[in-house]
């Protein structure tokens, strides 16, 4: 799972070394952003991309929680530490599979349908009259196997979560440390 930082750089660094003033904006993003979650407790960014900033940042919480935590509820159905701890995880696999990453590792056709993807894409080519296009690839038997099993995925991600939710919401005001 990545970690969910304001440092990031969304280009590499070879973009960076041939368009030094986009690192600049970049780094002012970034700087504006630490400051925003050291004074408010969120960016702009958390905001825009809330469901993307919760699901990302819960699950590694939760985790974090059940790893390192010094304290558990006590009372049932949390009588025991280990009861405590495999409830957090168990909540964070769940919110976790609301996430495109995790769901496009799960999805098996994903590698070859990016390897394929980047081979369909054509450079720009001139018709019959002298206009520059982009032609569009045909759909092949392997996207519709990786749009159903991304649908599937999507699909059980979305019920997980909300499964998880359910469990948070009844167990809330325990989880804490």
């Amino acid at each position: 799972m990545e970690k969910y930082s304001c440092w990031s750089f969304i280009c590499n660094k070879r973009y960076y070394l041939t368009h030094p003033w986009k690192w600049f904006k970049d780094l002012w993003r970034n700087i504006k952003d630490v400051y925003m979650r050291a004074r408010y407790g969120f960016t702009w960014s958390d905001v825009w991309n809330w469901d993307h900033w919760f699901l990302h940042t819960t699950p590694n919480m939760l985790r974090y929680m059940a790893d390192h935590g010094s304290a558990y509820p006590g009372h049932p159905p949390f009588e025991t530490p280990e009861r405590w701890h495999d409830w957090l995880h168990e909540v964070a696999d769940l919110l976790e599979t609301g996430n495109e990453e995790w769901q496009d590792a799960h999805n098996e056709y994903y590698d070859e349908y990016m390897k394929e993807l980047s081979k369909k894409w054509q450079p720009w080519v001139a018709d019959e009259n002298g206009m520059y296009h982009v032609p569009a690839p045909k759909r092949t038997e392997l996207d519709d196997k990786y749009f159903a099993r991304e649908k599937e995925l999507a699909e059980q991600g979305e019920a997980n979560v909300r499964r998880a939710m359910g469990m948070l919401s009844e167990h809330l005001f325990n989880v804490w440390d």
